[in-house]
Order: structure tokens, then sequence, then C-alpha cells
């Protein structure tokens, strides 16, 4: 079963003439790495959000299509289920912090998926440690810089080991350094226990070195990586 299926997929956000996403279809495999490169405006984020039923729950608009993550049909189940089948790191990191602090903010969605109390520090501390901010630990979110957000936001994400783990322009705010070690976590995360990654970066040249396949998004439809 793929870990993600999209067929026909046509989504314009409220009052808006031209579709967001046009006639898209796409299969995301269980272990895979995918990226999306593509213009600023031109559908990644959109689709990221469809994946894991933002769109159209959230965000309204006119939907047609359908989408399938782990078996859930993001139109016939709530979104709160099928976030524990996939979790997006939003592009601006700021707006996903729940909690004050590092740790319980992380800690978050393991409380609300109902984890034993006694299991979520160990996977608070290994998600952390997966991306590079076991460090940040103690800290508030507030005092965090862009890049340390970003690393945050991600840990909150692996920590609650979801089958689709979507990442929308995770390493803008890092450098070279930093967003190597950031996609080589994404990596890891995709080899352990059949998970797919889907990574949306302008800067693709730095996520092609992770990625199994790359895939364009321009003007709402998927296209050949160059192509224009």
């Amino acid at each position: 079963m793929s870990a993600a299926s999209v067929r026909g997929l046509t989504f314009a956000y409220g009052g808006a003439r031209a579709a967001a996403l046009d006639a898209v279809d796409l299969d995301v495999a269980p272990g895979e790495v995918l990226l999306l490169e593509g213009p600023s405006g031109g559908g990644k984020s959109t689709l990221l959000r469809a994946l894991c039923g933002l769109v159209p729950h959230f965000h309204g608009g006119r939907f047609a299509g359908r989408v399938v993550v782990d078996g859930l049909d993001t139109l016939e189940v709530p979104p709160a289920r099928v976030a524990r089948a996939a979790a997006l790191a939003f592009q601006d990191p700021e707006g996903q912090a729940v909690m004050g602090g590092v740790e319980r903010d992380v800690a978050f969605g393991l409380e609300n998926a109902g984890l034993r109390p006694a299991e979520i520090p160990a996977r608070v501390e290994a998600a952390l440690r997966a991306v590079g901010a076991g460090h940040l630990r103690g800290r508030r979110v507030a005092e965090l810089s862009g890049g340390e957000r970003q690393r945050v936001a991600l840990a909150a994400v692996l920590a609650t080991r979801p089958r689709l783990i979507l990442a929308d322009e995770p390493t803008s705010q890092l450098d070279d350094e930093g967003a190597a070690a950031l996609l080589a976590a994404l990596r890891a995360a995709a080899a352990e226990d059949g998970r797919a990654v889907v990574i949306s970066e302008h800067r693709a040249e730095r996520a092609r070195p992770v990625a199994d396949r790359v895939l364009a998004v321009r003007g709402g439809r998927l296209e050949a990586p160059g192509a224009e």
C-alpha cells in the first residue's frame, strides 16, 4: 500500500480564480524521500497541506479528486485522525509552536495522541537529538533563533512517528551545514520502519542528495524536474 495516493486533485482557495493544484496524480512509496521543487506560489505548500488534510478542511475552497494517506481518505476522516498518519513541519516554524518550552512543545503531539506519560521523555529526547537540537531541550521557544525553531518544529513532527512526514522549506533558515544535518535526519526517518518523507524546497540543490525522486510543481501541476 502506498504511503500516500493522490488522484485527480484539483483545488482552488476561496475567492481565487486560478487553481492552486490542477489535476494532480501522485503516489508516494513507503520508505521513499520525495523532493518537490519549483517556484514560490507554484503549489508545493498546497500539495503538502492536502497530504495532511489541512486542504480542504482548514483552508476551505473548492476541492475535487481524492487523497488517501496510510489508507485514510482525507475527505472522509477527521483531520485529527489524519494527523496521526501524516504530520507537517510548516514553512514558518514560529506559527507551529504551541507550548512555551521546547520540551513541552515537542511533547505536545505525543500527549494529544495519548502516549503513556512514561514513554514521552525518551521520545522527545530522541527526536531533538535526531535534528541536532538536544541542547535546546531546556530552552524557551521564544528565545530561539529561526534555525533553532526549524529544528524544534521538525523534532515535534518526528516525535509522533507518522507514516508520512511532510517538510515545507525545512532548511530556509539554516546554513549549509545545518541544512545538511537536518536533511540527513529526514533521510534516516524514511529508513525507519518504512516511513515516507515529502520535502518541499525552493533551494532544491540542498535536498537532492537525500532524495529518491524529484518532481517539480509549477502552476499547480506536477512536472519532471527542470521542465519549463
